[in-house]
């Protein structure tokens, strides 16, 4: 079985990982096998999640290619938040799409590691950009109690998902908090991404449809 190693963020797009990615992979002979970040080694044990210091994550993605069994090593970080010291934000083009900001930084990355079996992925701009893609009934059915059906009901006002942008109060997560307070990332988003679909979200997010397809090429 071909191994791919996917370094994540925290436990949100681990559960994505293993309830929606890693069925649809599995069945093309590909192990999608996901690891939270380590931010803190302690006496006491790892603790994991964030990506605060770029040389932890760097460190991180380096455990996994050597390894015998592994085909690919690949990223899902979010674009939002990404720390100062990150490849390429010194020279991040002010112009242009988040698309082109986006590839700017995943070109970067792949140059600084430096594998030839490292695929770089960034999600634009974070996790919540694919439960905004979601099936509107789906996000509504998961909060009945609550304003998500008018929530749902103006998503496409705001364009693309994946252009829902990196503004300190109008990034995705910050968005579907303030409408659905009751939101719970770690459970709900991959819950709700699960009941939607793969194809849904690959078809309403380009550059995450993108990702996907660079992993299913690796099948041969």
């Amino acid at each position: 079985m071909t191994v791919i190693h996917v370094v994540v963020e925290g436990e949100t797009e681990e559960a994505f990982i293993n309830q929606v990615l890693a069925p649809h992979f599995w069945q093309r002979g590909l192990n999608l096998s996901p690891h939270i970040v380590a931010t803190r080694r302690t006496l006491r044990g790892i603790s994991r999640g964030g990506i605060t210091q770029y040389h932890k994550l760097k460190k991180e993605i380096h455990l996994y290619l050597p390894l015998a069994n592994t085909t690919a090593v690949t990223t899902m970080i979010d674009f939002y938040g990404l720390p100062a010291e990150f490849p390429g934000r010194d020279s991040l083009p002010q112009g242009g799409s988040c698309y082109d900001r986006v590839q700017h930084l995943e070109k970067a990355l792949a140059e600084d590691i430096g594998y030839p079996r490292f695929i770089p992925y960034l999600s634009l701009h974070e996790f919540e950009t694919l439960v905004l893609a979601a099936d509107p009934a789906d996000l509504a059915s998961a909060f009945p109690d609550s304003q998500a059906s008018q929530f749902a009901a103006e998503l496409p006002k705001l364009g693309p998902p994946e252009e829902i942008n990196e503004g300190e109060d109008s990034h995705p997560s910050a968005r579907l908090v303030g409408a659905v307070p009751e939101y719970r990332k770690r459970i709900d988003g991959p819950r709700i991404t699960e009941r939607t679909g793969l194809a849904r979200l690959r078809s309403r997010c380009p550059h995450f449809d993108q990702w996907v397809g660079r992993l299913e090429a690796l099948a041969g």
